[in-house]
């Protein structure tokens, strides 16, 4: 169920999860726990959505 509500994973995986999404929305929420540095996962997160939002 998490899966429905969640990414996580390698910008990669992200962004293949995220086109995915796109197919049925017109927006994405990056929210946290992002992690431990939150300048770079700011910054992994929306290299995995360029583009895609």
């Amino acid at each position: 169920m998490i899966d429905a509500f969640c990414m996580a994973g390698t910008p990669e995986t992200v962004r293949e999860r995220a086109a995915a999404v796109a197919e049925h929305a017109d927006g994405l929420v990056v929210g946290s726990p992002l992690g431990p540095d939150l300048e770079d996962a700011v910054d992994l997160a929306a290299e995995a959505v360029d583009g895609i939002f």
